[in-house]
């Protein structure tokens, strides 16, 4: 599965993640992680959501928002 992650600065990251969306929600959701290269940069996740590029009819809410303007 693909998710995108949004973190307390803004960042978003776009990752395969080999699980379900509740166990990439429990890894990622509140956690903190290192966007530093030279120092420190520590960032929460506050939102994880599934991910798909051209919105093909998965369940990600790119594709769900679609449907629902389709309907």
């Amino acid at each position: 599965m693909i998710i995108r992650c949004t973190y307390s600065n803004g960042d978003e990251v776009v990752t395969r993640f080999n699980g379900t969306f509740e166990e990439a929600q429990i890894y990622y959701l509140d956690k903190l992680f290192n966007f530093g290269t030279t120092s420190d940069n520590m960032q929460k996740c506050i939102r994880v959501e599934e991910y798909c590029e051209g919105h093909t009819g998965c369940k990600c809410s790119g594709c769900q928002e679609l449907l629902k303007r389709m309907n």
